[in-house]
């Protein structure tokens, strides 16, 4: 597949014709996109403050307007349905506050370095979240000032606590209660490559014998001693894989950009489609379309029903919209997606993780596609 790209006196890209189709865009006078016309011909514009700021966005989901205030920082979003979102900052800019449609008010409390401190999320006189952080200080990377040390859940009085080694991977977290009585762990063990050969959720130390086995290339190719139902091309495309939890995959074929064509999981093969040369941008996978803008992706579309993605200029989700109602994200320090409450206040999605992202807890009532971001 022979991929195109034309542009325009001053260097921008302004259509590009690819495996998904035609996208076109265009752009004001400053450079900025103004906008852009997808494959589908679901047109999204842009518009700027005289500041230079977002003035307005809108996409088949409708209008959002974006409201800044004197210090250049988002002070109100208003989304399609003319809900508004408010938010604070402290005199350094950092967020603090965010007030979402029907009062539901998730707050962080920043320490001097601004990490994250307590994120708590409450809804009339429900707490929805309510957690507490602690830090390192240090240069190292089993001392990094930046990594979390501990997480206390306040509400079910437990606390994880996580621990690194000298590169700064996560080799070790433990859950606790108050008593200090162990009531989950995980131990993570690499190889000097950084490959992780080991996963444990009962053992403190690293066998010597590991999990996990890889080539000179890094490429997974082993568990517990079978090699059996990995495959890599020439290029070092996955062609199958049983990694023993998760979904085993086979069947899969890829584009010579390297992009994934085909894949099957438990016996249902589904197509995917790509645009560009890599795989930053996948417009359909199975029955699902998604529709990607310079905000990231706004919105998929399955079997005939469209889900919206509402975002920040920078393209931090605010909210969900399917079925003419819209559900707001709760979030951890990290990014992590906790839960989510509808235009009441009424909390209708929670989700709990491992420290790698594994699901722990997963209810909703519509489902949605963003969950961890991150440890």
């Amino acid at each position: 597949m022979t991929v195109t790209y034309t542009y325009d006196a001053d260097g921008n890209l302004t259509s590009r014709t690819d495996a998904s189709g035609t996208t076109i865009w265009t752009f004001d006078e400053l450079n900025r996109e103004s906008t852009r016309t997808p494959q589908n011909g679901a047109q999204t514009l842009l518009a700027y403050t005289p500041g230079g700021d977002v003035d307005y966005y809108t996409d088949p989901n409708g209008k959002t307007d974006y409201t800044w205030d004197a210090a250049g920082c988002l002070d109100f979003l208003t989304d399609p349905a003319g809900k508004k979102t408010d938010f604070d900052y402290n005199n350094n800019d950092k967020r603090t506050k965010t007030v979402y449609p029907g009062g539901t008010t998730q707050t962080v409390t920043l320490d001097e370095s601004n990490r994250p401190k307590a994120v708590k999320a409450v809804s009339g006189t429900n707490t929805l979240v309510d957690l507490s952080y602690t830090y390192g200080y240090g240069t190292g990377g089993a001392t990094d000032g930046t990594k979390i040390r501990t997480r206390t859940d306040n509400a079910a009085k437990l606390t994880l606590s996580y621990s690194y080694d000298s590169q700064g991977r996560l080799s070790y977290a433990k859950e606790a209660d108050t008593a200090g009585t162990r009531k989950a762990s995980w131990l993570y063990c690499w190889d000097k490559a950084g490959n992780l050969t080991h996963y444990d959720s009962s053992a403190t130390s690293c066998p010597t014998t590991p999990t996990f086995g890889y080539n000179d290339a890094s490429q997974l190719i082993s568990r517990s001693g079978s090699t059996d139902g990995w495959a890599y091309d020439k290029s070092g495309n996955e062609l199958a894989a049983t990694p023993g939890t998760g979904y085993a995959r086979s069947s899969e074929t890829w584009s010579d950009h390297s992009q994934l064509k085909t894949i099957t999981t438990s016996g249902t093969t589904r197509d995917a489609v790509h645009a560009g040369t890599d795989n930053s941008e996948r417009t359909k996978l199975g029955d699902t379309w998604f529709h990607h803008t310079a905000l990231g992706l706004t919105g998929t579309t399955t079997a005939g029903t469209d889900t919206g993605f509402i975002r920040e200029p920078a393209g931090t989700l605010n909210s969900m919209r399917t079925g003419g109602k819209s559900h707001y994200y709760l979030t951890d320090a990290t990014g992590n997606i906790l839960g989510l409450v509808d235009e009441t206040g009424a909390r209708t999605h929670t989700y709990a993780y491992n420290p790698t992202g594994r699901a722990r807890t997963t209810t909703e009532t519509i489902p949605q596609l963003y969950r961890f971001a991150g440890t």
